[in-house]
């Protein structure tokens, strides 16, 4: 029994799949729907059939552009079939709106006349955003967007050093050689104050040190104005103020020797009865100028051992504060208790 095939697009339904869709994103298959007759032109038996549908750049020669097989059922002579759920349509071909052909060949029956696939299937296009007039970079003026990346403070990439982009402690450039080892320690091997960039040159003395810890150093080459030297003044005083009858002979013990500043006005007996003490005596010692030695400060005492016995007479400089330090020449009170 020969069986006389027709077959079509429904345009109407695959009009309405595709608006349903649209919206939310374009379908890659489209419905298609044909009619299976006899000679007599009445329905084909119904039943499953094996259909390969093709798509061809040319009506009735030219290249194959997509092929897929699909089995299909008839109805009263009618069957209906998605295209592309197995084998995905190529949607680059229909970009550039040249005009595409549907072939079906049921079985081993030749195939059908080719149908022109019209304005629907091209809907397809709509998912690679083809427009006309589009502008894209090579339109954009070079210059232009230079100045305006300029106006906007962005940094080039170019311009970023490779720690930016890699983190690495290997990308930085200029690695002390202490730090290049790779170790996470540190070791001075320096001398004298090299450390922390202070040190005294050649015929100078440490006198002190300043508010951040670092040396003072002096040009003085008089013990007087080191560390070591200060302690010598004290001791220097005490034994002068030993040498006062008043102050060092018997019944003596805790008499105190007080910083007199210089540069103030106040005498040994003012700075003496201020303390609830008598003065017996003022000495000197020599040392560095500018005192900022407060008056009455108590820098060393003096005992005498074994007080009473005038014979014993030694003598001892305690309570040395570093602030006397800062004084220049030095001038001390002999306090008598």
């Amino acid at each position: 029994m020969n069986i006389v095939k027709r077959f079509g697009p429904l345009a109407g339904l695959i009009a309405t799949l595709l608006t349903t869709t649209t919206l939310a994103a374009v379908p890659e298959t489209f419905p298609v729907q044909g009619l299976l007759t006899t000679s007599a032109g009445q329905p084909a038996p119904d039943g499953s059939y094996v259909a390969v549908f093709t798509i061809w750049d040319d009506e009735t020669d030219g290249a194959q552009l997509w092929k897929e097989t699909l089995g299909i059922v008839v109805a009263d002579g009618v069957f209906s079939a998605v295209l592309g759920r197995d084998i995905v349509l190529p949607t680059a071909a229909f970009d550039d709106g040249t005009a595409r052909w549907l072939q079906v060949q049921l079985g081993t029956e030749p195939p059908l006349p080719r149908r022109s696939l019209d304005a629907v299937p091209y809907a397809l296009v709509s998912r690679r955003l083809g427009c006309t007039g589009c502008v894209d970079a090579a339109h954009l003026d070079a210059a232009s967007v230079q100045a305006l990346v300029a106006s906007w403070g962005f940094v080039h990439a170019s311009a970023l050093a490779p720690v930016a982009t890699s983190g690495t402690f290997a990308s930085l450039s200029a690695i002390p050689a202490d730090l290049a080892d790779g170790d996470d320690d540190t070791k001075y091997t320096g001398a004298n104050f090299a450390l922390s960039g202070q040190a005294c040159t050649a015929g100078r003395y440490v006198t002190g040190t300043d508010a951040n810890g670092l040396p003072v150093c002096s040009a003085s080459s008089n013990q007087a104005d080191n560390a070591i030297g200060w302690m010598t003044i004290h001791a220097s005083a005490a034994a002068a103020c030993r040498g006062s009858t008043a102050s060092g002979g018997t019944g003596c013990c805790g008499n105190s020797v007080r910083v007199r500043n210089t540069s103030s006005a106040l005498t040994c007996t003012q700075i003496c009865s201020g303390a609830g003490e008598t003065c017996d005596a003022e000495v000197s010692v020599w040392g560095r100028a500018g005192k900022a030695t407060a008056n009455g400060e108590l820098v060393g005492s003096f005992y005498n051992y074994g007080c009473g016995n005038a014979g014993n007479g030694g003598s001892e400089v305690n309570a040395a504060d570093g602030d006397a330090q800062t004084a220049g020449y030095w001038s001390f009170c002999c306090c008598r208790k």
